[in-house]
């Protein structure tokens, strides 16, 4: 990669506001995506945030952006609140659990993410969100096109090597994770460091999870 320009994500450890649905990771999966951040500190020297085991999740859908100022988020939240509730369940009884497949790191300008292969049940999981009825004026939401983890971000983008996707590309992960629960979240610290679980949804598990 060339041109690489790391920048510090200024919500990093912020105090913020955002509804989210988001795919719990198993314990044992967080543990050691974990430990593989801890790979990637030592490996970059200086500069990294390593995100909490505690914190990691696949994100589903971003209902209310922490990046997005512009509105009253929970008079907005109100009046989608129902309509989310319902999606929900929705995808209880249309998406059962599955298994995801995370193998590929990725160097971005703001963080270091792990990819995982494309999972159908992931994108139904997603559609279902992507028909809600916004309120006038509304924004449609970020529809995310990958399936991925957030391990570390840029504390002090001075301290990262600008060869980091150089240095980062030998390194090896392959991990496989159960996923059966889909949480919809109130995040009121950047990135996930505090979150209040409105709902935590089971997925219904069909045989083993695939």
């Amino acid at each position: 990669m060339t041109g690489f320009n790391p920048q510090r994500d200024e919500l990093l450890e912020q105090s913020c506001l955002s509804y989210q649905a988001q795919f719990a990771l198993p314990a044992a999966v967080r543990g050691a995506l974990a430990e593989f951040s801890r790979r990637l500190r030592q490996t970059v020297v200086s500069g990294l945030w390593v995100a909490p085991a505690e914190s990691l999740h696949v994100t589903c859908y971003s209902l209310v952006s922490p990046r997005d100022l512009s509105f009253d988020k929970d008079r907005y939240w109100r009046s989608m609140r129902s309509q989310a509730e319902e999606a929900v369940r929705r995808i209880q009884l249309e998406v059962p659990a599955f298994q995801l497949r995370f193998r590929t790191i990725r160097v971005t300008e703001r963080a270091i993410v792990v990819l995982a292969d494309d999972q159908p049940s992931v994108a139904r999981a997603r559609r279902v969100f992507s028909r809600l009825v916004l309120p006038p004026g509304a924004k449609q939401s970020l529809v995310y096109d990958t399936i991925h983890v957030t391990l570390c971000r840029y504390a002090d983008p001075n301290g990262i090597r600008r060869d980091l996707p150089e240095t980062v590309a030998p390194l090896r992960l392959e991990l496989r994770a159960d996923i059966d629960t889909l949480t919809l979240v109130r995040e009121t610290v950047y990135p996930s460091l505090h979150r209040q679980t409105l709902i935590s949804a089971s997925l219904a598990r069909i045989g083993p999870a695939g």
